[in-house]
């Protein structure tokens, strides 16, 4: 089978400790898994090398939901034979935490756990978790304490910062343990063939049910339009693979026989966002002016042609949580204008602002349209800077990037993920500087509320908050838009734009 990691001309990572993007994440899960994992049609926590998935009902989750207690399945192997147990797990999310790898999202998934923040930061003396953290009681049990209960832990466990990686094969130092990586996935890594293509063959110790599919040939293709002629050529199963079908394709691709396109709400805003710490945008009026100016629809239905959702909500339609009543910042350019000029009477003097957005599919012509808009509306010239996405995300991390174009996908389906995960005073992912106690204290109680509707209802007001001050300017939801060939059974992937490895038991491909 041949399917395409598109949008890059290489993953940023194959190390499951460290991936913040979708690409990089795609590949991992062909070959790592972990203790729980995501049904693809609900979302729901599912056990994956666990036997069962904690639960207060079944004595798995005690000391008032600050202990979970994993019971491994028998039998578990690495790909190269060697037994999994209890302490490869300790070992794996010990090691995401390990300081020397430098892990944009150890913290983000697993700063949850009791001596996680200070092991990743290498302070008050904790070089390991192991024994505390994550207890080893027997090489089939592991026990996760964590620092105060978070309702959702679990969820945040489906990150592949927690899959089972091997003591004897991973490495802190050298990056280049991943070119020959075991792991516990339903497939394993024969080939990669850097900056061009990867290969995986079944796992022959894989637990779960066997797939069909003899070997995966994955392609890097970072022009979208060049995949998509591909897969129209017949040289790919499938495509949308970590860049969904462009504007441009999506009639095409929807017009295709067999009812090749499959579609439906992705859980994934794009959005604009200004750095609170570089002018004009540490000023609320500004920011507020910029979100009004933004004219969601036109992008939504005449650049990119209907092939997305317009949306000024951060958390996407179809999150648990999502918030249908939420006030946005609709398309409104008077007041955008009154705002701007409320601090710059005269637009020529608003400092010089450049959008930078990452160089791949429709991005540039949203950038193309929110420059005419901002310049239309508020008087203002933007200057446009496409980058490599890779680039742009590490650029973003450094928090030196005035005004950026990116897209948050779900990484587990929780508005944590979206909220606390995002915007905290603290958070890794406050790249652009938000800064508000009254945030913080809402995502702070909604994080260890066990009332599931109670939460989500600090989780809604914080989420207000947060659109109204602008932390980002969402513009649009992407669809999850793909192509699959008539010839390929079985093949789905979730909501998340991944593809979970209890999948490909059921997909098959028949002689074309």
């Amino acid at each position: 089978m041949t399917l395409p990691n598109v949008g890059v001309s290489e993953i940023s990572t194959f190390d499951p400790a460290l991936p913040s993007d979708l690409n990089s994440a795609e590949a991992i899960q062909l070959t790592f898994s972990g203790l729980v994992g995501l049904d693809p049609k609900t979302l729901n926590v599912v056990a994956d090398m666990a036997q069962d998935v904690p639960s207060v009902a079944n004595g798995e989750i005690t000391n008032n939901g600050s202990t979970y207690t994993f019971k491994l399945k028998p039998g578990l192997k690495f790909s190269d034979g060697n037994p999994v147990t209890a302490s490869d797990f300790a070992f794996s999310i010990d090691r995401s935490l390990d300081p020397r790898l430098k892990s944009n999202v150890a913290t983000v998934y697993l700063g949850a756990i009791k001596g996680a923040m200070d092991r990743y930061a290498g302070t008050n003396g904790v070089t390991s978790i192991i024994g505390t953290g994550v207890v080893v009681v027997d090489p089939s049990t592991l026990q996760i304490n964590l620092a105060q209960p978070v309702a959702y832990f679990l969820e945040a466990m489906t990150y592949s910062t927690s899959f089972a990686v091997e003591q004897s094969n991973a490495s802190f130092t050298n990056a280049k343990w991943t070119d020959n990586a075991v792991g516990t996935g339903p497939f394993m890594l024969k080939e990669w063939v850097h900056s061009d293509h990867m290969t995986f063959v079944p796992n022959p110790y894989w637990y779960g049910a066997k797939s069909k599919i003899t070997q995966i040939t994955m392609p890097f293709i970072k022009d979208t339009e060049v995949a998509y002629k591909s897969y129209k050529a017949k040289e790919l199963d499938m495509d949308g693979l970590g860049a969904t079908i462009t504007s441009a394709d999506y009639a095409d691709a929807k017009a295709l026989p067999n009812h090749q396109l499959q579609e439906g709400p992705y859980l994934e805003t794009n959005y604009v966002s200004p750095n609170w710490n570089i002018a004009p945008f540490n000023n609320q009026a500004v920011r507020q002016a910029f979100a009004y100016a933004t004219d969601r629809d036109t992008i939504a239905k005449t650049v990119l042609k209907d092939s997305v959702y317009s949306t000024d909500h951060i958390v996407p339609n179809g999150m648990p949580g999502y918030f249908a009543g939420l006030q946005g910042l609709a398309f409104n350019p008077t007041k955008a204008k009154q705002l701007l000029t409320s601090v710059y009477p005269d637009p020529t003097k608003v400092p010089a602002i450049t959008l930078t957005y990452p160089d791949v599919g429709d991005n540039k012509a949203v950038a193309l349209e929110l420059q005419s808009e901002y310049t239309q509306y508020l008087g203002v010239t933007i200057q446009l800077n496409g980058e490599d996405f890779n680039k742009l995300v590490n650029d973003v991390y450094g928090n030196n990037i005035q005004f950026y174009m990116l897209a948050w996908i779900a990484d587990y389906p929780d508005p944590q993920d979206w909220l606390s995960l995002q915007f905290t005073k603290n958070a890794p992912n406050n790249t652009m500087n938000f800064n508000d106690p009254n945030f913080d204290a809402l995502t702070n109680k909604a994080d260890v509320e066990q009332n599931q509707a109670t939460r989500f209802t600090e989780y809604n007001q914080a989420e207000e908050l947060a659109v109204d001050e602008v932390a980002w300017i969402p513009f649009s939801q992407n669809k999850n838009t793909y192509v699959v060939q008539p010839w390929v059974s079985g093949f789905t992937v979730d909501a998340g734009g991944l593809i979970p490895d209890s999948v490909w038991a059921n997909v098959y491909v028949t002689q074309h």
